[in-house]
């Protein structure tokens, strides 16, 4: 909130009749006091706007009709009992759980295009958890993830398996505490970021981004940690009331590139934003030297590790699929594989933006056509209108950060290839627009400037407003 701003809202509310205001007059304005404030702060808005539409989701999307929904509840189910390390048996990967939880399963017959009826329901949530009477569950979509995504949904089941809730009744306790990790993480990070600060509030916001905050999904803590560490070095590079990086920075900085290198592979990879820091920052060079150079070793020597581990224990579901004949074929082949790489973009690229903006439950529903073009026009114009004059962001950070998105997104593809796709196929299986969200704003960095003379006033104010909760209506609907 400029400071322009705040004196146009003190002033209000300390004009008008000089007789003594009735009780509810004074407090209408301060409701509309902490309204306009909420309205120009966008990491308050985002909590309002966020928590409301995320609760809504918890509870109008059926349960496990998210994304692999499934495995990801076995996953957090093991998680809350401390078993970090999925088993193998008969060359499966997967876990011991309650045998509760496949009937829970079967009750609700989740399956695309499979709405569970208010009985289903009901009986699914009268179904005793039985912690001892157990099998084993494969769960190839979720077994290769680290714990670390999975801490929030692992809290929430954990807490209901001490009150030997049911497991319909864990699912929706970890739901509510993803979301609840979601919208402090986000908070922290529009609140941290100088630039930018629209464009991280309507990502947030956007449909797809909270209809993963609202599921079991883990991709919600990788976007989350994605946006904090972006926004942390963002404040380091260009806050004017951050002159030098400090003891207490650095070791911020180090666990939140540690907890990128944790959660998804190969996000890890966005660890070289730490290029964006001016070394003048710094005590010396040295310091600087040491400090990046350290950083890049740890985070990289952890993720290309834990890539490789999650390669080992993944199980694809795709037949004549070989990791390491895809890895072959890749490197016998490098311009066949990018040229397979660039057809398939452009030939998705709708697809792409749709999935990037809502697609809903299992793949059954979506925001109406027009909705994504317009939330992507609107999330440019953010990137382009929102600035500090006395910040600039140079042509060298903004390639950088494009840079970092191009290689980021190439380890996505890449990964897509080695897991899903046949040895040589000319397709890239389940790739999705979602899987970019974390990257996005390296995109909108691009269009952020001091060039265009606008002053951010009420119908921007309306637009950040109205577009979000359109689009959060028109979800719920479309899921409902």
């Amino acid at each position: 909130m400029t400071d322009q701003e705040k004196q146009s809202l003190t002033e209000e509310s300390e004009s008008g009749n000089t007789l003594k205001p009735s009780a509810a007059g004074a407090a209408a304005k301060v409701v509309r006091y902490y309204v306009r404030t909420a309205i120009v702060t966008p990491q308050i808005l985002f909590l309002v706007i966020g928590l409301v539409f995320g609760l809504v989701l918890v509870f109008v999307n059926p349960m496990f009709h998210a994304p692999d929904e499934i495995y990801h509840f076995e996953k957090s189910y093991a998680v809350s009992e401390g078993t970090l390390v999925p088993a193998k048996k008969g060359g499966l990967t997967g876990y011991r759980l309650p045998v509760s939880i496949q009937k829970t399963f079967d009750t609700l017959r989740v399956a695309p295009g499979v709405r569970p009826t208010g009985p289903e329901v009901h009986r699914a949530f009268r179904i005793p958890l039985k912690k001892g009477v157990s099998a084993f569950y494969e769960s190839p979509s979720a077994s290769h993830y680290t714990p670390v995504p999975y801490i929030p949904q692992a809290v929430g089941v954990g807490i209901g398996r001490v009150l030997d809730a049911s497991p319909l009744t864990l699912a929706y306790m970890g739901r509510a505490f993803n979301l609840l990790a979601w919208l402090i993480l986000v908070f922290i990070a529009i609140s941290f970021t100088p630039v930018l600060k629209w464009v991280f509030f309507l990502l947030a916001v956007m449909p797809m981004s909270m209809h993963q905050a609202a599921s079991l999904s883990p991709d919600c803590v990788t976007t989350a940690v994605a946006f904090l560490f972006a926004a942390f070095v963002f404040k380091l590079a260009w806050d004017k009331r951050k002159p030098l990086v400090t003891h207490n920075d650095i070791a911020l900085l180090f666990a939140l590139a540690i907890l990128l290198a944790l959660v998804k592979p190969p996000y890890f990879l966005l660890v070289f934003l730490v290029f964006l820091i001016p070394s003048r920052k710094f005590r010396n060079v040295k310091q600087y030297r040491l400090v990046v150079g350290i950083m890049l070793l740890i985070v990289l020597l952890v993720g290309i590790s834990l890539t490789a581990l999650a390669a080992a224990t993944y199980h694809s579901p795709v037949r004549e699929m070989s990791q390491g004949g895809q890895a072959s074929y890749i490197t016998k082949h490098p311009l066949k594989y990018a040229n397979i790489v660039l057809r398939n973009l452009n030939r998705g690229k709708e697809d792409l933006l749709y999935s990037f903006a809502g697609v809903f439950g299992l793949a059954e529903s979506a925001l109406p056509a027009w909705l994504p073009f317009v939330y992507l026009f609107v999330l440019f114009c953010a990137a382009a209108l929102d600035k500090d004059y006395k910040i600039k962001v140079g042509l060298a950070p903004k390639l950088l950060g494009a840079g970092v998105f191009l290689v980021t997104s190439f380890g996505i593809v890449t990964a897509l290839y080695l897991a899903r796709t046949p040895v040589g196929d000319a397709s890239v299986l389940a790739l999705q627009g979602r899987y970019l969200i974390p990257l996005a704003p390296l995109v909108f960095l691009l269009f952020y400037n001091r060039v265009v003379g606008y002053e951010k006033n009420r119908v921007f104010y309306a637009i950040m407003v109205v577009i979000p909760v359109l689009a959060a209506v028109m979800t719920i609907l479309k899921i409902a």
